[in-house]
């Protein structure tokens, strides 16, 4: 499944990504996930990127790693897969 994924960022001088949103298959609600700041910042390349709604609790896994998804530049907030777990 697709989940769009949206950053919050801190201010347009630094332009640092201090939170991540997104639209929840579960809850159907546009709500927080567990991810602070840059997913390359916290996952590294062999890691499957991992997502928890802060709304309902729901668990995501990406079906590609960090390193997976950069080579295919496939964009992270938009087009990767997603599994519940």
């Amino acid at each position: 499944m697709k989940i769009e994924i949206y950053s919050e960022i801190c201010c347009e001088e630094c332009n640092d990504v201090i939170h991540n949103h997104m639209t929840c298959p579960e809850c159907q609600k546009d709500a927080g996930c567990d991810v602070y700041g840059l997913f390359s910042d916290i996952f590294n390349e062999s890691e499957y990127l991992e997502i928890k709604c802060e709304n309902c609790g729901a668990m995501y896994k990406s079906t590609m790693t960090l390193g997976e998804i950069n080579k295919n530049n496939i964009d992270i907030y938009n087009d990767v897969e997603w599994i519940k777990i």
